[in-house]
């Protein structure tokens, strides 16, 4: 029976959050083709970040309306609504067009990541120390301030759960939230002892709905299986070797890149034309990659470089999935390696993806698992949000997929 369902609003967000239950040994699966019947934990990702507020609020709206009426022995008892933890996208929209699609009144919001510095103290957001808004990722938001963010329009009330509250234990947190009323609860939370807290009381009370970044799915996936079993290593290692896909301009993926090619895998760097849709550049390029692949070399494909590419942008994201699914490319995938939530989605989209059942994580927030799709077999993948990840990151899952040390 499916204990819980994750709505992201990207692909490589609800594999961040989803890998959490799966690195406890709940059977995690986000699907594609079709609802997915055996797992405990079941990821639906919108890909509704990058578009506008209206359609994504209708589609996660409709999305949380599934859940409801499927049949009482496979409805989830809890929805977790995964939000960036730069709060980037829609959230506020989502967020209530998810409560009235499970027709649910309250909501716990707790959007801290400590794991990557990102925190919530006094109901503002901070990344590394600085206000949301003073920070590259947080730009886009005027402030910080979460109650004006969830608030704005005074049509919903929103609640404080402030740290002094959460660190008086988790009886104190559950009678608090018993006094609120209907709306939006915003927790502070500085560490992952604080979001453990949160996560006991929340799941102790009669909350339905809660929604934050990967750091609350890992403590909730910790209450919820007290005992974990982890599946985190690969039993088949792929026989074929592994194409990594890097399609964030963030400065984070640049550096990952660099040190790929340090440890000797071929970069290989689509030229401007191909974002113009040229054939024959599409065709060099994957004749350049099949090349790296059929001789047993792992390659990147990069975007970093490409002066007139636009981050996650349609076109970007097209022939980057035109590449993969070449058939001189695709047969010869032992495993692949993704970073960019539009590039990801974009990419199993093409591929015709079934279902990715999440195994674990190689590193916090960056998960992998098996994936099944119409255009190849079976194969490890491995996911990573474009921001996230020290310098060696995507080495790290080059190196977990394969069993092979490059440093």
């Amino acid at each position: 029976m499916t204990q819980l369902a994750v709505l992201a609003d990207d692909l490589t967000g609800g594999a961040d959050a989803g890998a959490a239950f799966a690195s406890v040994g709940l059977a995690t699966s986000i699907a594609f083709a079709s609802d997915a019947d055996d797992c405990d934990v079941l990821v639906v990702c919108t890909n509704s970040r990058g578009i506008d507020r209206t359609t994504a609020a209708d589609l996660n709206r409709r999305a949380a309306s599934a859940f409801i009426t499927r049949p009482v022995s496979r409805r989830p008892r809890w929805v977790y609504k995964k939000l960036d933890s730069a709060l980037r996208g829609h959230p506020r929209d989502e967020l209530l067009a998810v409560m009235d699609g499970l027709g649910e009144s309250r909501a716990l919001v707790a959007p801290a990541l400590p794991a990557e510095a990102r925190t919530t103290v006094d109901g503002r957001q901070f990344l590394d120390g600085s206000r949301l808004e003073a920070t590259s990722l947080g730009s886009a938001r005027n402030s910080s301030d979460l109650a004006s963010l969830f608030g704005s329009g005074g049509d919903v009330p929103v609640h404080a759960l402030d740290l002094k509250t959460i660190r008086g234990g988790q009886g104190e947190i559950e009678r608090v939230l018993g006094q609120m009323g209907p709306g939006l609860v915003i927790a502070d939370a500085e560490t992952d002892a604080d979001l453990m807290l949160i996560a006991r009381a929340s799941l102790g009370s009669d909350l339905r709905l809660l929604a934050g970044s990967a750091g609350l799915a890992g403590q909730l996936a910790r209450v919820l299986a007290p005992a974990p079993v982890s599946h985190n290593e690969i039993t088949h290692r792929p026989a074929n070797p592994i194409l990594v896909v890097a399609g964030s301009l963030h400065q984070a993926t640049a550096a990952q890149v660099e040190i790929l090619q340090g440890a000797g895998l071929p970069i290989v760097r689509p030229v401007d034309v191909l974002l113009d849709e040229s054939v024959r550049a599409i065709e060099r390029t994957v004749d350049e990659v099949a090349m790296h692949l059929l001789a047993g070399r792992s390659v990147v494909v990069a975007t970093a470089g490409l002066p007139s590419s636009q981050p996650g942008s349609t076109s970007v994201v097209s022939r980057l999935a035109d590449i993969v699914a070449a058939p001189t490319v695709c047969r010869t995938i032992g495993g692949l390696v993704l970073t960019g939530g539009e590039t990801a989605a974009g990419i199993l989209a093409r591929l015709e993806a079934i279902e990715l059942r999440l195994m674990g994580e190689i590193r916090p927030a960056m998960p992998w698992g098996i994936l099944r799709s119409s255009h190849i077999r079976a194969v490890p993948i491995a996911t990573k949000a474009g921001s996230f990840g020290d310098d060696d990151a995507l080495l790290a899952c080059v190196e977990h997929l394969t069993g092979t040390r490059l440093r």
